[in-house]
């Protein structure tokens, strides 16, 4: 995998994860080049769908697997190999078995389906602290609500990076992101 010029989470701490699309056994350098420069952040792999893929990202560096659904073998693996699980969960039910089977945090995807009130009714019933993320349909226009309901931080992808997009282009968004997280960080 050749690192993007977008795959560089910024210095902010409003942007402290960097997930490649692919981190594939054998292609190991644009995670560790990521990892070297920005040592602060999480780097690894979304769309990770099998336990296989969970192990190819962690022999490539990886700490962070992100997936886009719930699957309690991908949980498991990656709790068993340490690493930052964020499964994808719409229901209680989902939350629930994610979280019992060693999810870190949990990705409300696709988020455009769900609300800020659906973050808020999900919290009221997880245990305390579970970090529950959107993710899809987030613009930085409307991150202050998702915030307000409990939001613990957010999933960009296609509204940040498109193919095609310029490095630029991408580093302008990138920073009207950061602005809007950070306009709206609790205290």
């Amino acid at each position: 995998m050749k690192p993007m010029p977008s795959a560089t989470p910024s210095s902010s701490p409003a942007s402290s994860c960097s997930r490649c699309r692919s981190i594939r056994r054998g292609r190991s350098t644009a995670s560790r080049r990521l990892r070297a420069r920005f040592p602060q952040a999480l780097v690894g792999a979304g769309t990770v769908l099998d336990a296989q893929q969970v192990r190819e990202v962690q022999a490539a560096g990886g700490e962070l697997i992100v997936s886009p659904n719930f699957d309690a073998a991908v949980v498991r693996e990656a709790a068993r190999l340490g690493l930052v699980c964020l499964p994808g969960v719409m229901t209680p039910t989902e939350a629930f078995g994610a979280l019992a089977a060693g999810a870190t945090g949990l990705k409300l995807f696709p988020a455009e389906l769900a609300s800020p009130a659906v973050v808020k009714a999900l919290l009221a019933v997880l245990p305390r602290g579970t970090p529950l993320m959107p993710v899809g349909g987030i613009t930085p226009s409307n991150m202050t609500e998702w915030r307000e309901a409990g939001a613990a931080g957010f999933g960009i992808g296609s509204a940040l990076f498109k193919p095609g997009k310029n490095a630029q282009a991408v580093r302008d968004d990138a920073q009207r992101f950061i602005a809007a997280y950070t306009g709206t960080t609790r205290a």
